[in-house]
């Protein structure tokens, strides 16, 4: 891995004059000399971000470009999210899919490998938009979602699709599902009921606790049951629901 000492090119060359103008404008926008050396490194970590030839870089190698520990890359990372925005919520949620083909299924939890803090928080910021608290992880690098957090994450991708939707639509829609498909498919209703599911009075409130419940093999598999026949959830949710189901 080259470091900035030895390569000035991680800047792409059709971008220069972007990035020139990005680092200049800012460095200069509260008059020349006022701002500190820490906000001029934040200026230009940011142009690197925005304007590399790879702007998919982990933490690793941009730690290794620019010789300074990852824990520092994550909290430039992080500030830079705040003060200049490199990553749209669309973007984010493109590259939290990308990152759920590495998920692990660990007992009760799916962990999904995640370095890149922006990500993270993007995520995590729209459950937090929902009053949604995810399991606490130790691991800063590993997004930890229980069968309960999959399901609101689902219906949040399929709302952030579809705006015209409402949450409540979305669950009568999987519940129809799933009491349709239980009908018509035996061993999958005898699966759910020994998974303590309450088929009969299958609501938006019990579905949560049935998921909890039947544990997370089995509530993935309920609500991947309308895939891929009869999908009616679209783009980022179908993606997510499909990567998840194939590690389950």
């Amino acid at each position: 891995m080259s470091n900035i000492t030895k390569d000035d090119n991680i800047i792409s060359a059709n971008s220069k004059n972007e990035a020139l103008d990005f680092i200049m404008s800012n460095c200069f926008k509260s008059g020349f000399g006022a701002l500190s050396k820490t906000d001029i490194d934040l200026i230009l970590f940011t142009a690197i971000l925005k304007y590399s030839d790879d702007n998919k870089k982990s933490d690793f190698e941009l730690s290794k470009y620019l010789q300074i520990t990852q824990q520092r890359i994550r909290n430039l990372r992080e500030k830079a999210s705040v003060k200049y925005p490199t990553l749209t919520r669309s973007e984010a949620i493109d590259e939290f899919l990308e990152k759920c083909e590495f998920s692990k299924v660990e007992e009760t939890y799916i962990d999904i490998p995640i370095n890149n803090i922006v990500i993270k928080n993007e995520i995590e910021a729209m459950l937090d938009d929902a009053n949604i608290l995810l399991h606490s992880q130790l691991n800063p690098k590993i997004f930890r979602l229980r069968i309960n957090d999959f399901y609101e994450l689902s219906i949040l991708l399929e709302l952030y699709n579809n705006k015209n939707l409402k949450k409540k639509d979305i669950e009568q829609k999987i519940i129809k599902q799933i009491k349709t498909k239980a009908k018509k498919d035996n061993d999958f209703k005898k699966r759910l009921e020994d998974g303590g599911w309450n088929l009969k009075d299958l609501t938006a409130s019990t579905l949560k606790e049935s998921l909890l419940k039947g544990g997370l093999s089995l509530g993935v598999e309920a609500l991947a049951s309308f895939l891929p026949g009869g999908a009616f959830l679209s783009g980022p949710a179908q993606s997510f629901l499909y990567k998840i189901s194939e590690k389950v």
